[in-house]
């Protein structure tokens, strides 16, 4: 049980602080014994440390000892608790000083009645010793994965979280209505458009019940966003979820929170009495489980069970029959890693990488050791971090990804002291809708402007320079620019009266000035009206929420996805004077001296197209906002990265789906032109591979 909210923890005088020794060979690793307590006794420990490999089987004589590992968050990084703690030497007499979280978890945590072991990083980890701390986090995933038990620790009781415990038993009574009798867990069953999109069962509680506000509350726990608990919880055999009084079994948990997004929908038109505020909560859930907890689930989807057997020697000398073991067989190299944990948060930058090394394909085969990256090194600033795991990521084949997700943050603050071709993992996530192909988004849509049959990257690092040296060919440069489109987020309500004022004004802009870019003849000719909007959506196709709800049960969807496109840009051509006549433009005013008569006219007629343009805005605003229409010096229309300017190349390197923008800066010793990457574009013309086809001269450019 929790301890109660009235027993205070006694406070610790500082006395004599602990210091750690040695640990005595590379394989040597702490635990922490808890000892019993209740109350607000102080927190109390012994330190062991024991020497084994991570490599050592069960049969071995210096076996893994028996432990559980735990998963929290640092929280406010100074400490301020002391707790006793007490080392294999016996001498009892020192304390050390913990984080606040640290010491509620300990607190949580301990038994009235015996002692108990974890592995806690701020404790068996001394955070002081930074040669120490690189070797032990590279083990970090054997820590977790060694441990008979992961327990995450949410925190105590708060924003009614004792309410959940209830809701995910009545969420699983609702799930046997589904299921199918293949005994998969259904969190591996259900995937994003699989699983029914259907009112919730009977058996779930009521939109407006309390419970389902506090689930959304414990999502936004700090824990969640966190980049270290997502190795935590996919490399844990078994795991825990703790808040205050309860704990749950993180398999139920994440069962019954994954099929909630799929299965409580609902209905009407978003008002009090039909569940509207609560879609909105749900909502919320669903962007965070989107997120980290969505990768914890399709990770630990690579668990591998194996059978227990054999008996191994423990610590005590006695002889104990071997527990079942769980290994984790890596699917995802590391810079697909980097990219899908893009949103999650770190206090040190370079733990954004540090954290997944032991999750990756890399890892696992050996990659990191044969290009020396395998160690991390907190004695480097985050910068060479990130330069050392992109030249890392060059080497073992990943470069034209390396450059999509350099493009991706471009511009969006981060270090500009490294190479333009190196992604600053430091900026969390990015406005722009990527083009480039994501593993968990970007557009829906099969580019290969330079990938034509499979073709290989041609790609170095100069190890004299630090360049990138790159094969590929030049789509043209930048001839003409439109204004930059409102950047992606909420709408500045000092320019734009709605979102949807906002993705009109940058679609219907963008649209005139593509126009503009053609020759007036030209303008009401349908093929060159085609490639206008097909530039402005990117050439995707866009599906009603009807179709795609039809897709997601399996039926077939029409080819509608054309039509619906030119329907939808020849609304916006409509409705936008109208718009701009009553209520102007994001940067002007609206026309003077409209009479109450004609302006109710153009209401009327915004009314009636304001339907035929929300499906044709929501594919194709995303693409436009924080973007710029452009026009290439060989008369080819595009949307570039917003800080472009007239001279640009676009080049298109080999083995890339997507054209990038690149400015000249200067010359290499041999006279040879400098670039630094701007960002990812889209060029009509060019995103099926017809350079390619075409034999378009093959060139290299070095990227600074």
């Amino acid at each position: 049980m929790d301890e109660p909210a009235d027993s205070p923890a006694q406070t610790i005088p500082e006395g004599d602080s602990y210091a750690y020794s040695p640990l005595p060979d590379p394989d040597s690793f702490r635990t922490v014994e808890v000892l019993p307590g209740a109350g607000g006794d102080p927190v109390a420990c012994n330190l062991s440390v024991h020497s084994t490999s991570p490599d050592d089987n069960d049969n071995n004589e210096a076996p893994w000892p028996d432990y559980e590992a735990l998963s929290y968050v640092w929280g406010d990084p100074a400490p301020t608790q002391r707790i006793r703690i007490r080392d294999t030497d016996g001498d009892g007499g020192k304390t050390m000083a913990v984080t606040a979280n640290l010491h509620a978890a300990l607190r949580r945590l301990r038994q009235p009645d015996q002692p108990r072991t974890l592995w806690a990083d701020g404790i068996c980890i001394n955070q002081a010793d930074a040669g120490e701390k690189s070797h032990q986090v590279r083990q970090m995933g054997a820590f977790y994965a060694r441990a008979y038990r992961v327990v995450v620790f949410l925190g105590g009781e708060a924003d009614g979280s004792a309410l959940v415990p209830g809701l995910v038993d009545r969420i699983h009574a609702a799930l046997q209505q589904h299921d199918d009798g293949s005994g998969i867990p259904l969190a591996q069953r259900i995937q994003p458009h699989t699983f029914p999109l259907a009112p919730a069962p009977a058996a779930m509680p009521e939109p407006h019940d309390p419970a389902w506000r506090a689930l959304s509350a414990l999502f936004l726990r700090p824990w969640w966003s966190r980049t270290w608990v997502i190795q935590e919880v996919v490399r844990g055999a078994a795991v825990e979820v703790v808040c205050g009084g309860w704990a749950l079994d993180w398999e139920r948990f994440a069962e019954a929170n994954r099929a909630v997004q799929h299965m409580v929908r609902p209905t009407g038109d978003g008002g009090d009495d039909d569940g509207g505020d609560h879609h909105h909560r749900r909502l919320h859930v669903l962007k965070l489980a989107e997120k980290n907890f969505v990768n914890m689930v399709v990770l630990r989807q690579s668990l591998v069970r194996e059978p227990a057997g054999g008996v191994r020697k423990a610590a005590d000398g006695t002889r104990r029959v071997a527990r079942a073991r769980v290994r984790y067989r890596p699917t995802w190299q590391l810079i697909d890693l980097l990219e899908r944990c893009r949103h999650a948060q770190a206090t040190d930058p370079r733990d954004y990488v540090y954290a997944l090394l032991g999750l990756s394909v890399d890892e696992a085969e050996g990659q990191l050791q044969r290009t020396g990256t395998a160690v991390p090194n907190y004695t480097e600033p985050a910068t060479q971090t990130f330069v050392r795991y992109a030249e890392h990521t060059v080497m073992v084949g990943g470069a034209i990804k390396l450059l999509y997700s350099a493009a991706a943050n471009i511009g969006i603050g981060g270090s500009g002291s490294m190479p333009s071709w190196v992604p600053d993992w430091s900026v969390r996530g990015g406005p722009l809708h990527v083009l480039s192909p994501r593993d968990d988004g970007g557009v829906n849509k099969y580019y290969a402007a330079g990938s034509l049959g499979a073709l290989p990257a041609r790609v170095r690092v100069s190890p004299a320079t630090g360049w990138l040296e790159v094969g590929g060919v030049v789509a043209g440069r930048v001839a003409r620019l439109g204004a930059a489109a409102a950047e992606p987020g909420p709408a500045d309500p000092a320019r734009f009266k709605s979102v949807y004022h906002r993705d009109l004004d940058a679609v219907a802009r963008g649209a005139m000035q593509l126009e503009e870019f053609l020759a007036s003849d030209m303008r009401t000719s349908p093929p060159h009206l085609e490639y206008v909007w097909r530039t402005l959506c990117c050439d995707v196709d866009l599906h009603t929420g009807e179709e795609i709800l039809r897709a997601a049960r399996g039926v077939p969807v029409e080819e509608g996805g054309r039509s619906a496109m030119i329907d939808g840009f020849d609304a916006v051509r409509q409705i936008w004077p109208a718009w701009r006549a009553i209520f102007g433009s994001g940067d002007d005013g609206p026309l003077d001296g409209l009479n109450q008569e004609d302006e109710a006219i153009l209401v009327e007629h915004i009314g009636l197209l304001q339907g035929r343009t929300s499906d044709y805005l929501m594919a194709t605003a995303p693409l436009c906002l924080g973007r710029r229409v452009a026009v290439l010096d060989d008369g080819r229309l595009a949307q570039v990265p917003p800080a472009s300017e007239p001279g640009d190349v676009v080049f298109v390197p080999f083995g890339s789906a997507v054209p990038f923008a690149l400015r000249s800066f200067g010359q290499d010793g041999g006279g040879q032109p400098l670039f630094r990457l701007l960002g990812e574009c889209y060029v009509h013309g060019v995103m099926g591979g017809e350079l390619l086809i075409e034999g378009r001269k093959a060139e290299d450019v070095v990227l600074a």
